[in-house]
């Protein structure tokens, strides 16, 4: 999912949630767009939606809390329908995940392409 904090990433393979910061996202401010479920950045215009694919690092994981905090490593393009259900974790630390959305406002999914 995509939030005003951030975008919730579910890593292909392990079917775990984790989180990318708004922080995370670079120098650029990013504004968060409910009608198109949407962080856009102001002087970038780099934008991060739903159905959004990314690479994505393990920056921290807080198994008492079940947090798990990412970093980009790579954004990626637009998911094609035609490849649903496809990826995998990338060895070590790295993983891909996609944003989908479903559940509650915080809930979501990403693969590893934007």
């Amino acid at each position: 999912g995509v939030t005003e904090f951030g975008l919730f990433v579910e890593l292909d393979g392990f079917y775990v949630q984790g989180l990318v910061h708004i922080s995370e996202l670079g120098q650029d401010y990013y504004r968060f767009h409910p009608q198109s479920m949407a962080l856009i950045g102001d002087r970038s215009g780099q934008r991060f939606q739903l159905g959004d694919v990314l690479r994505v690092r393990i920056r921290d994981v807080r198994a008492a809390l079940g947090r798990i905090d990412l970093e980009i490593v790579q954004a990626g393009k637009k998911r094609d329908s035609r490849d649903a259900g496809k990826g995998a974790g990338q060895g070590a630390g790295q993983g891909a995940g996609k944003n989908s959305g479903k559940g509650s406002g915080k809930a979501g999914r990403e693969r590893h392409r934007r």
